[in-house]
């Protein structure tokens, strides 16, 4: 363990050496220069002949997430972010002898991608839709696998050897939404807004550090020690609470102090998942079995922990506003809160105090990894099976994605969010964590479609709706059966050759 350590820590202080040589400057990194266009010619670079590789960008309803700008830049913005994408897709332009050609789609309320690509999906070689809207596009023949096709799989390369091979394109998110090593859509570093669905806790450095630091360590520490579980997360929220059962509008007038602020109705499903309450279980046949009933014993101890929390009065629910969670973190009311990383650039801009990015807490220490619940409207990637070229369709989009995670990820962490990346090694390793473990419950990720939908809202009414966990739990047998159905049906689709 000490040597795997070791390990990554030389391996964050190479990776942290490089951006700093690339990006010196006494602030952090530098804006991106229009005039450099980065190219790294080895002996077995692809010539891809000029070909244009066309994609079907479509933009959701949700102006705060942006899940196609995180794929198509607006050239006109003067935005960091996406004066890096354009430098990336400059850069493999130039480097592969091709063209990247990008079609952007503003869907309206509640219409997707998914009609647009079925009539015309000849059109277009990649298709970036919503998860929570076109992950059905998987099922009907549209994407190709990309572990399998024999003319994309060599070249989309999946593989994670950490640290030392970085998590380019979030292997356990992209597994849980297929089934057997079927793989259609793709998410990862290729886009920032799967980095910025990632949901986390914020900590206040000043209320942590003066109250706790003496006593508990460094934060980083337990969670490097795999302490940052609930318990302690209550443990800390008791002790920083000054007044119980204020309420919000007091707190935000006064100098007392709160354990948590936490937008409850948002951030259930969330917790549930970084405490292991899986909904289902899939073994390597990709068999698929519901386990969301009274013998889950993560979602059982979810539920009670969580009771205990909201029930001690050290934790305020702010219902769906996420914006007063945050301003009671940003006033130094709060010691923490959980949100979803891009949320920082919409909250905590203006915040003096520092802040600490934390995986949301495992349910105990027994739990068997960190795991970090991504937003459901994150942007999906995929290779359209009527493509005219998917061999250059794959090369140029794990290209894409592998110069993400070096030029524009660094951008978009201390640009847009205004983070400490390239300096500060403990904070880049949280980030690292947080991509690392980014995980979705299977039935979560298909919790807009047909097959499940509305269980997404189970979580949270069952919590609203029951006073302790053993009636919440006791809602959820209820859909067993259809449940286990359905996740046969779309298991079988995906294991089918849509090729």
């Amino acid at each position: 363990m000490k040597k795997r350590m070791l390990i990554t820590v030389m391996v964050i202080l190479l990776i942290c050496s490089a951006v700093l040589t690339l990006f010196s400057c006494d602030d952090g990194i530098k804006e991106p220069d229009d005039d450099i266009v980065v190219t790294r010619p080895t002996p077995n670079e692809y010539d891809l002949e000029g070909y244009t590789i066309k994609f079907a960008v479509c933009e959701g309803n949700n102006e705060e997430s942006l899940v196609g700008r995180s794929i198509c830049p607006d050239e006109n913005s003067g935005d960091s972010v996406d004066k890096a994408i354009i430098m990336r897709n400059k850069s493999i332009e130039n480097r592969y002898n091709c063209n990247i050609e990008m079609s952007y789609y503003i869907a309206n309320k509640n219409i997707s991608l998914t009609p647009k690509i079925l009539s015309g999906s000849g059109d277009y070689d990649v298709l970036v839709g919503r998860q929570c809207d076109d992950i059905s596009l998987c099922l009907n023949g549209a994407l190709v696998d990309v572990v399998h096709h024999e003319d994309a799989a060599p070249y989309i390369d999946l593989e994670v050897d950490y640290p030392l091979v970085p998590d380019y394109w979030g292997y356990n998110y992209t597994y849980n939404i297929s089934s057997n090593g079927n793989v259609y859509w793709l998410v990862g570093d290729i886009s920032m807004n799967f980095t910025g669905g990632l949901y986390c806790t914020f900590v206040n450095l000043a209320i942590y550090d003066d109250e706790f630091k003496k006593t508990e360590g460094s934060i980083y520490d337990l969670v490097r020690n795999r302490e940052w579980t609930v318990d302690k997360v209550k443990m800390l929220a008791d002790a920083a609470t000054t007044k119980k059962n204020i309420t919000f509008d007091e707190l935000i007038v006064s100098e007392e102090y709160i354990g948590i602020a936490m937008p409850v109705n948002e951030t259930m499903d969330a917790l549930a998942i970084a405490a292991g309450a899986k909904f289902c279980e899939i073994d390597q046949s990709g068999k698929a079995v519901c386990t969301a009933n009274q013998n889950n014993a993560a979602l059982r101890g979810f539920f009670d922990k969580y009771y205990e929390i909201l029930g001690s009065g050290s934790a305020i629910n702010t219902g769906s506003d996420y914006k007063s969670a945050f301003a009671a973190l940003a006033r130094d009311n709060a010691l923490m809160t959980f949100g979803y990383l891009h949320q920082a650039n919409t909250y905590l801009q203006n915040m003096t105090t520092p802040f600490y990015v934390l995986p949301m807490p495992m349910l105990n220490e027994n739990q068997a990894n960190y795991y970090t619940p991504v937003v459901k409207d994150i942007a999906l990637v995929g290779i359209s099976s009527s493509s005219k070229n998917i061999k250059a369709s794959a090369i140029v989009l794990d290209a894409m994605c592998k110069e993400s995670y070096r030029s524009v990820r660094p951008y978009y962490y201390e640009k847009r969010l205004n983070f400490k990346y390239t300096t500060d090694l403990d904070f880049a390793e949280m980030m690292d964590l947080l991509v690392n473990t980014a995980y979705t419950d299977p039935v979560y990720a298909w919790s807009n479609t047909e097959y499940f939908d509305g269980v997404g809202e189970m979580i949270k009414n069952a919590f609203s709706s029951c006073s302790d966990a053993e009636s919440a739990i006791k809602t959820f047998p209820v859909s067993e059966k259809i449940w286990n159905d359905n996740l046969q049906t779309i298991m079988e689709k995906l294991s089918g050759k849509n090729n």
